[in-house]
């Protein structure tokens, strides 16, 4: 079949693998130039279909476009080896299947898709479905290519989890190249800066030992916020327990706050704040960690069972359970009482595994799928 011009499928195709991890790569010299993009089409039909369930939202919107314009092709392909493709570059589509030049028997990508940039740099998306209906992809980057290049993941594994799992949806462990120091990441004048004092002696390389923890959970009843807690592995805790205390301090002097200690616990909660839903902010401080909360609950919940062992400690990564977070949307819906449909997530869960070796951050992702589906709770 000839090349085909048809702007709109080009573009909900172009939207549809940048959601699939669409970033700025930097790696050796390709093995082919110019702009490349192949598709094999039963792995893009699979995907739109799962992205489709994502009624209410762009993504799903675009994906209920593509299936409906997906013409019967065993491989889409598009290579202007000049430079980038026009807008209006018509995409070839093959009846025989085609492998992609990029591929390799190891790694037969069902997707990719690569446009330079410069000499040394391209866009970059790599896709596949997995035995059991997994997608898998991986995406490289240069690290000064980040918004927040202090934030960007070491090789060396971050500190054990200290957070439950039960009820969890949002679990990132992140150990930074370049040691913690959120305050880079936050503006002076932020509120962030100014409640958990990130700018203070609490996070000096002689208190922290330089990686961090953050989990978040499904709500109770009437929380609009889910709960969600900051870990962070401490060197001295005598020093931690003082900055905290002195910073707790100055947030008397500034607002009419008042402190609860925790009972059985070395740490406090502030209420009386009124600056965003549920915030009461709260620490506790063990000898190993410090663990800031949004609220009491927040610590409560993240202490509810002891960790679990996590399958991906190696590196620094994110995880997101679906099947909790589903629950997380339908809580807030009701706190709020929202009347926006909730989606309903074609995943189980999804993680990423991330490490920086020379310059070069490298993402590794998975999503797995439903395997049963559960009753949607109505929304009011």
């Amino acid at each position: 079949m000839p090349p085909r011009s048809h702007p709109t499928l080009v573009l909900n195709l172009t939207l549809l693998v940048g959601t699939l991890g669409l970033l700025v790569g930097c790696n050796s010299t390709p093995r082919i130039g110019g702009e490349y993009l192949m598709v094999e089409g039963t792995a893009l039909g699979e995907i739109a279909e799962e992205l489709a369930t994502l009624q209410g939202t762009r993504i799903g919107r675009v994906a209920d476009e593509l299936l409906a314009e997906l013409p019967d092709c065993s491989t889409f392909s598009r290579h202007c080896p000049d430079g980038r493709c026009p807008e209006q570059e018509p995409l070839r589509c093959e009846v025989a299947p085609a492998l992609s030049p990029l591929a390799t028997d190891e790694d037969p990508w069902a997707i990719h898709y690569r446009r330079p940039l410069s000499d040394h740099h391209w866009v970059e998306v790599r896709a596949a479905r997995a035995p059991g209906g997994a997608t898998r992809g991986e995406v490289s980057l240069p690290v000064r290519a980040l918004g927040m290049p202090g934030l960007a993941p070491a090789g060396a594994a971050p500190a054990p989890s200290v957070s439950s799992a039960h009820g969890r949806f949002l679990h990132l462990m992140l150990r930074p190249e370049g040691g913690l120091d959120i305050a880079s990441a936050l503006p002076s004048d932020g509120w962030g800066a100014r409640l958990f004092a990130l700018q203070s002696a609490l996070f000096s390389a002689t208190t922290l030992e330089g990686s961090l923890e953050v989990a978040m959970y499904t709500p109770g009843e009437d929380q609009a916020m889910p709960p969600w807690i900051l870990a962070v592995p401490i060197l001295d805790s005598e020093r931690a327990v003082a900055a905290m205390e002195q910073f707790l301090a100055e947030i008397r002097a500034k607002w009419p706050v008042e402190v609860h200690p925790i009972e059985d616990a070395r740490g406090v909660c502030l209420t009386n704040l009124n600056l965003l839903p549920n915030l009461s902010p709260c620490y506790i401080a063990t000898p190993q960690h410090l663990v800031l909360g949004w609220n009491f609950e927040s610590l409560l919940a993240a202490a509810q069972t002891p960790p679990s062992p996590d399958l991906l400690a190696a590196t620094s990564h994110l995880e997101i359970d679906f099947e909790a977070l589903g629950k997380a949307d339908v809580a807030i819906a009701r706190a709020t009482q929202a009347s926006l449909e909730t989606p309903s997530y074609p995943w189980s869960a999804a993680r990423v595994a991330a490490v920086t070796n020379d310059g070069i951050l490298t993402l590794r992702w998975e999503t797995l799928p439903r395997t049963i589906d559960a009753p949607n709770e109505a929304t009011p």
